[in-house]
């Protein structure tokens, strides 16, 4: 087997909110006029990407198995109000017949395809929106009976994979059956992330809290930005209703959405890096609750996306030794704080990445893969 993992593409409707696509240099991104090519564009890059992918698996003899792992439509931002799952998740599709057929190539090709539910593309549990799935990807999920899965795991691999955000008090769904399940992050996408993400861009590009935080810190401060003083208070007044998560990020949150002052960046990023790792480290030692399925016995590689962050890491573990963390990274924009001396400014970079999992000299290993991101000359 040869795994070709991604997450994150958090493909849209073509619209204001549409993050698959290329960013290029401006900071608010493409234009509404350039916004076609620009999907055109990284669609494109993605097909070309899963050629080679495809190339190098029968070249070595192996099965190609694409393992979308979660977040792959974001149907929490393409949905309008009252909208059908099934019909928000057509429009995105329509919006990105490259990447539709890629994947479609990639099955004829006799590759497997696995989609592993996400926080961002949970309605796709829906009855009807997963029958879209179905009728457009043949044989996907192949191995759960063609049906929505929360979890992936290959004992031959030694490979168990999540999407990561059961991990993440602010994103853990309680019914993964339910396509409306419920979360604070999705309140916060749903009542401010929407609404702002026209008038700023950035809103949602950031790579965690913090840089949410630093995002809607400057959102507050721009007085041309509409809606922001009407919207805050909504969130604010849903965060006092929940009773999940209690942490200091919840409450550092609140008391910035409030108007009190800008957000202790320091504690936030040392609560939202302890609460990652704790969850990791419990998934990656197999403990009660801390994973939606079961560990392999042969468990050796721990995949998760959620954070849009690439990495290879390994982990020392009292329960399991030492398991290789996964996680692929975002194939979206990504904002980035830079601090030079007391000034500090957003950037956006943008670098598609994968994981590829396949038995080198028979043992298996993992790399990490940079895609190309501009389509080749005369292509």
């Amino acid at each position: 087997m040869h795994y070709v993992i991604v997450s994150d593409l958090h493909l849209g409707a073509g619209d204001e909110r549409e993050d698959f696509l290329l960013w290029g240099s401006e900071a608010r991104g493409p234009s509404a006029a350039q916004r076609p090519r620009a999907i055109t564009a990284l669609d494109t890059a993605f097909a070309r990407f899963l050629e080679q992918q495809l190339a190098t698996a029968h070249e070595q003899g192996l099965q190609p198995h694409l393992l979308l792992l979660g977040d792959v439509v974001d149907l929490w931002q393409a949905r309008h109000r009252r909208e059908p799952w099934s019909q928000a998740l057509v429009r995105i599709l329509q919006a990105h017949p490259g990447f539709v057929a890629a994947v479609r190539g990639w099955i004829a090709a006799g590759g497997l395809v696995t989609w592993v539910v996400g926080n961002h593309d949970q309605p796709v549990v829906d009855p009807d929106a997963w029958a879209i799935v179905q009728e457009v990807f043949s044989t996907l999920n192949a191995h759960a009976g063609g049906l929505p899965i929360h979890h992936f795991a290959d004992p031959a691999a030694g490979l168990y994979a999540e999407h990561g955000h059961q991990w993440d008090p602010f994103n853990r769904i309680v019914r993964l059956s339910k396509p409306d399940a419920d979360c604070l992050g999705f309140r916060i996408v749903r009542l401010l992330v929407n609404q702002l993400e026209p008038h700023f861009p950035l809103i949602d590009k950031g790579a965690d809290l913090v840089t949410l935080l630093e995002l809607l810190w400057e959102a507050g401060r721009r007085a041309d930005l509409p809606g922001f003083d009407e919207l805050a208070p909504q969130v604010v007044r849903w965060i006092g209703r929940a009773s999940r998560p209690a942490c200091a990020l919840l409450h550092e949150l609140q008391r910035f959405l409030s108007g009190n002052g800008a957000p202790d960046f320091v504690t936030v990023g040392s609560e939202q890096e302890l609460a990652i790792a704790r969850g990791l480290r419990r998934a990656a030692e197999g403990r009660p609750g801390s994973l939606i399925g079961t560990l392999p016995d042969s468990f050796r590689f721990l995949a998760s996306g959620h954070t849009h962050v690439p990495s290879i890491r390994e982990l020392r573990t009292r329960r399991r030794g030492t398991v290789t963390l996964l996680n692929p990274g975002s194939w979206r924009p990504v904002a980035h704080v830079e601090q030079r001396g007391e000034a500090r400014r957003l950037c956006v970079v943008q670098q598609p990445s994968a994981v590829v999992l396949s038995p080198a000299s028979g043992t298996w290993d993992a790399v990490s893969v940079t895609a190309p991101t501009a389509p080749r000359k005369g292509r």
